[in-house]
């Protein structure tokens, strides 16, 4: 069964200039047109534009989220993997920042910390990478990339 965007926002709970941004950033495939031009999605595309969402919640960057889509759709476990792994990395370094926040917040209440100690503490939580992968690498370098042009340039449309 095929739908229109007004459908596919509905169902994925997603705005529709959302929906045309992931597709601009090739996290959904560019649907199939009407005659008219109208865009026709699949079930399949609620799916992915649920995910999308969550995993936007959870904070992975665009490029993260299109490499996952894409692991998938290749079936290619072994990268899934390493993705795994990165996650796991980012989780840890999470909790290690939210045990030094709390840390801080008690010695800031107790008067025992002013601003530049708690900015020297944050800061060398900042180390060096040792990512056995280049997610981080790519994320920063796309960012920036996607901060510098304009969304719709790098995608062409799909024809009628």
């Amino acid at each position: 069964m095929k739908f229109g965007i007004g459908e596919l926002s509905q169902q994925a709970r997603v705005k529709v200039p959302t929906i045309r941004y992931y597709e601009r950033n090739s996290l959904i495939p560019l649907p199939s047109r009407t005659d008219t031009g109208h865009r026709l999605y699949e079930a399949l595309d609620v799916c992915r534009l649920r995910f999308i969402r969550f995993a936007r919640l959870q904070g992975l960057a665009i490029c993260e989220i299109r490499a996952v889509l894409e692991m998938l759709a290749e079936g290619n476990s072994e990268e899934l993997d390493i993705m795994v792994e990165f996650l796991l990395e980012r989780e840890t370094a999470i909790h290690e920042l939210r045990r030094q926040l709390t840390a801080i917040s008690g010695a800031i209440r107790s008067g025992e910390l002013d601003e530049a100690s708690a900015l020297a503490r944050l800061a060398a939580l900042a180390q060096p990478a040792s990512l056995s992968n280049n997610f981080a690498e790519n994320r920063t370098n796309e960012e920036e990339a996607m901060q510098a042009t304009t969304p719709g340039v790098r995608r062409k449309r799909a024809k009628s």
